[in-house]
């Protein structure tokens, strides 16, 4: 359908299916394809070279707009590494408050 109803060439269809594959990781996918194809028949892209510098200019559009790279790092919190501090023991004072407290609420 690229040759035939787009009219484009062959050496600009491999290209096309080239940078696709490349961009979407190495998967082709037909409604893409034919988007891209459509853009550059309406761009009377009709050579080899002229397909490569849209790709190109297309590719390094795409990636200019990433504007932060994610980290693949996971995220630590600071109180990770801490080690853990000693349990003391309740004074018998403190144990008794305590145990009147939750006599209340029961």
């Amino acid at each position: 359908t690229l040759l035939i109803d787009l009219k484009l060439q062959p050496g600009v269809v491999n290209v096309l299916i080239d940078y696709v594959l490349k961009t979407n990781d190495n998967k082709l996918n037909r409604n893409l394809v034919e988007t891209i194809a459509g853009q550059w028949s309406r761009s009377k892209v009709e050579t080899v070279e002229e397909a490569m510098e849209i790709a190109k200019k297309t590719y390094k559009k795409a990636n200019t707009n990433k504007t932060k790279k994610v980290s693949k790092e996971p995220i630590v919190p600071t109180w990770f590494d801490k080690q853990p501090t000693e349990i003391k023991e309740a004074s018998a004072d403190k144990m008794k408050m305590v145990d009147d407290w939750l006599k209340e609420y029961k």
